[in-house]
């Protein structure tokens, strides 16, 4: 996988190794559970309560926890107001899950991470050019975020290394998984996230390739 266990303690030890202020103990809890999840993407989200129940702290803790480890730069929270003042931002910190995404440049040290590699790239543009032909709302939306050199459109061709990773470099046979996902193998069958993202099928795998080999075994059963 691109965030490999290894990788997930690089990047711990790297934090752990440095000295960081206006940090408090808690706070690299709160961050080592999020860089452990990692191979489940970038940005994670999850409700403060379930995340204060795993950590044996109160809800409020991990509310300062984010806001410390945001001023710092080490995380960034997504928040689901737009427009947001600074008022309404502690709201959504405070009352709502958050999308907490790990920012790995500003952690001490430098961290390797695997290339991503053309073909990634190549499948990410093609995965573009069909969303451009859909018109959901969350097409849309995707469409808009993937501009040529933007963090999301880097954040995709990020994930569609994790899918080719999933098949072990086959990059035929991340293709054929991308191309049954946005319904273009079975007529009968499209991912309900196949208009959000690279990273929403990768998210999404597992379920999507149950799909696909009982697609495939009853294709090849009716031969």
């Amino acid at each position: 996988m691109t965030y490999t266990e290894e990788f997930c303690n690089q990047a711990l030890r790297s934090l752990f190794s440095a000295k960081l202020k206006g940090l408090k103990p808690g706070d690299y809890a709160v961050l080592t559970f999020h860089v452990l999840n990692l191979p489940k993407g970038e940005m994670l989200r999850i409700s403060h309560i379930e995340l204060a129940d795993r950590l044996g702290c109160e809800r409020e803790t991990i509310s300062a926890s984010y806001k410390r480890l945001a001023k710092a730069g080490l995380i960034t929270i997504q928040k689901n107001v737009k427009r947001a003042s600074a008022k309404q931002v502690h709201k959504v910190i405070d009352r709502h899950s958050s999308d907490v995404t790990v920012n790995l440049d500003k952690f001490p040290g430098e961290i390797k991470r695997n290339p991503v590699s053309e073909d990634a790239k190549n499948l990410t543009a093609q995965y573009k050019a069909w969303l451009a032909g859909q018109h959901s709302k969350a097409a849309k939306y995707a469409y808009k975020r993937m501009k040529e050199k933007s963090a999301g459109y880097a954040r995709q061709e990020r994930f569609a290394q994790n899918i080719i990773d999933v098949f072990e470099g086959n990059t035929e046979n991340a293709r054929v998984f991308i191309s049954y996902a946005i319904g273009l193998q079975d007529p009968g069958y499209k991912s309900r996230s196949a208009d959000s993202g690279l990273v929403h099928l990768y998210l999404k795998r597992k379920g999507i390739l149950q799909r696909l080999q009982a697609w495939k075994t009853a294709k090849k059963s009716a031969a």
